[in-house]
């Protein structure tokens, strides 16, 4: 955007109502703002961070028997105004772990599930493939979100006995 600076000032004007320029970003990240003029140097830029509202899953931790399925794990936005936005649910570690929009649908490296505008909570199922343990990091993201993890150990299935009288 071009803004004027009046002669004898040395600032343009200070809001964009009065013919000044505001910092208007489109999404989160980093990026390097700056400004220029015929004939003057560039002295300075700044590299801004900008940061959304967050987003959070609902079990951060989690442990899981290997070779089992469990759910059904629930996740939020933290603001609803957002005009309907893609969340993306992702294993850092497909072999070992994968994720699924549904108890009925084979888990995959990624999940995709649109939340629409207004709503915030978002739901999902977690695969431990059979045969392995180790550790996985479910990251669930959006545009225009602060991204968020969960910690997920794949162990070796175990079986326990509840409610046996020791003698019948």
């Amino acid at each position: 955007r071009t803004v004027a600076i009046a002669p004898g000032a040395f600032n343009s004007p200070t809001s964009v109502a009065a013919g000044g320029v505001a910092f208007d970003p489109i999404n989160v990240g980093t990026t390097t703002v700056s400004a220029s003029a015929p004939g003057f140097d560039l002295l300075h830029t700044e590299l801004v961070t900008i940061s959304g509202p967050g987003m959070a899953l609902g079990s951060p931790n989690v442990t899981l028997g290997a070779g089992l399925q469990s759910g059904t794990y629930s996740g939020s936005l933290n603001a609803s105004q957002h005009g309907g936005v893609t969340v993306r649910l992702e294993s850092n570690n497909p072999s070992l772990m994968r994720v699924s929009p549904s108890v009925s649908t084979p888990g995959t490296a990624f999940i995709e599930i649109f939340v629409p505008n207004g709503q915030t909570s978002f739901s999902y199922e977690l695969e431990a493939r059979d045969g392995v343990t180790g550790n996985a990091t479910l990251t669930v993201s959006a545009q225009g979100f602060t991204s968020g993890t969960a910690a997920v150990e794949i162990v070796q299935p175990a079986l326990t006995i509840e409610n046996l009288p020791s003698s019948v």
